[in-house]
C-alpha cells in the first residue's frame, strides 16, 4: 500500500537540503493523496493524520495560513470519511484561530516596546512566550514588568529562584 508517512518523511529530509517550503509540500501531496483516495476509509484514516499533524506543527511555527490549510484539509477528511475525528479537527481549528489572534497581540506588542516599555505590552508578550510558547526564560522578564502586579510579582520572584512549573502552580493559586 501507499506509504503516506515515508513520503511526508522524504519532504521534510528535502527541505532540509533543498530551498522547498517544506509545509506547503505536505499539504499539496497530503491534497493530492486526498482527491485520489477518496473512497479508501484506511487510507482517509492515515491522511487524516498527516494533515493533523502538520496543521499542528505549522501552527507551532507560527504559519497560520498553513495551520488553516491543513486543519481545513483534516476538517474534510473528518466531515466525509471519519466522524469520530469531526470533534478534533474543530477544536484544532478553534485553538489556531485562537493561537493566531494571541499572535497578533504579541507582535503589536512588540512594536510598541520599540518606541515605549509599557506594562501592557510587557504583560502580552510576557504571557504569549510563556504560556503559549513555553518559553519561561524570554517570558518571566516581561511578566515581571506587567500590569497584572500578582503575576508580576510571582514572575519576578520566580524568574530568580524557581523553575517554570513552580510560576504556573504559583499563578494557579495566586492569580
Amino acid at each position: 500500500g501507499d506509504d503516506y508517512a515515508r513520503v511526508m518523511e522524504v519532504i521534510d529530509i528535502r527541505a532540509q537540503s533543498f530551498a522547498i517550503d517544506r509545509l506547503q509540500e505536505r499539504i499539496t501531496r497530503l491534497e493530492n493523496f486526498f482527491n485520489k483516495k477518496k473512497s479508501k476509509p484506511e487510507a482517509m484514516s492515515k491522511i487524516y493524520d498527516h494533515a493533523f499533524e502538520t496543521a499542528v506543527q505549522a501552527m507551532v511555527q507560527e504559519s497560520f495560513e498553513y495551520a488553516k490549510d491543513a486543519a481545513d484539509l483534516a476538517s474534510k477528511i473528518a466531515k466525509g470519511h471519519i466522524k469520530e475525528k469531526k470533534q478534533q479537527a474543530l477544536a484544532l481549528s478553534k485553538e489556531i484561530d485562537r493561537r493566531e489572534s494571541l499572535f497578533g497581540e504579541y507582535q503589536k506588542a512588540r512594536e510598541t516596546l520599540k518606541g515605549k516599555n509599557t506594562p501592557e505590552a510587557n504583560e502580552v508578550i510576557g504571557r504569549y512566550l510563556c504560556f503559549e510558547l513555553g518559553r519561561w526564560e524570554t517570558g518571566l522578564p516581561h511578566l515581571a514588568q506587567g500590569n497584572d502586579k500578582k503575576l508580576a510579582d510571582v514572575a519576578d520572584r520566580k524568574s530568580t529562584r524557581l523553575n517554570s512549573s513552580h510560576l504556573v502552580i504559583s499563578y494557579a493559586v495566586f492569580c
